[in-house]
Parts: structure tokens; sequence; C-alpha cells
């Protein structure tokens, strides 16, 4: 099997300076969104509708930017196994979830064991079902 490797800077270089002035690459609606954003927290503080949705937003954040700053991410899949017709095994691995668990250094026991057996949970009863329509 031959591996091509892609890389993302010229490696005599390294990483180069952004050429041109930054803030002509910002968006015109980052300034109207910071202030639905502002107006919201303020009515919203100290609810948990508020606090719910800061953590999934950061979650979020977490997943989609792979920027993971004290935290974990758990990402169930199945593994399935099968030989073809020249006897060569093929491994198949199947996400379960849309979304992995997202977990942080910092956060309080309590609330992540709550968070995490109810997600584990389901993700128990998901395989469960892939691996009876797969058997």
């Amino acid at each position: 099997m031959k591996t091509t490797e892609h890389l993302i800077w010229n490696p005599e270089t390294g990483i180069t300076d952004l050429e041109g002035n930054p803030s002509e690459l910002s968006a015109s609606e980052i300034p109207g969104i910071k202030a639905v954003w502002t107006d919201q927290q303020e009515r919203l503080k100290d609810s948990s509708q508020l606090s719910d949705f800061t953590e999934k937003l950061n979650r979020e954040w977490v997943i989609e930017t792979g920027a993971i700053n004290g935290g974990l991410i758990c990402a169930p899949f199945l593994e399935f196994k099968d030989t073809d017709g020249e006897g060569e095994e093929r491994l198949t691995f199947v996400p379960i979830a849309d979304e992995g668990f997202v977990f942080f250094y910092n956060e309080k026991k309590k609330k992540l064991l709550s968070r995490f057996t109810s997600w584990r949970e389901d993700m128990i009863k998901i395989a469960l079902k892939n691996l009876a329509r797969n058997l």
C-alpha cells in the first residue's frame, strides 16, 4: 500500500506570517451576532438555559475545531471483521454516535458521571441494535 503525504505548509519555510491585513478577513456579520449574543446572555444570566447552552456550545467548539483545551472526546464505534473472497481480512469501523462524549479535566465529578452514564446507556442500546442487524 502506497502512502502519500500531504503537508499543510512548506517544510522548507515552515509556518509563515499571514500576508495582508487580518482585519480585512473578518466577517461583517460578527458585530451583529455579538450584539445579539450579549443581549441574550444578559437576559438569561443565572439560568440553567444559559449554562446548558454554554456547555453544549463549548463541546461543539471542541469537536469542530479540534482544539482540545483540557478536554477529551470519547468516540464510540463498532469494529466488524470480515474476510473477502481471497482470504484477506477486512476491518470496518462503524461510528455509533454522530457526536462524541466530550468531557473536561475541570468538570465536577458528579456532573460528569451523570452526563456520561446517560450517554453511555444510549450508546450501548445503539451498539446492540447495530450488532443485531449485522449478525
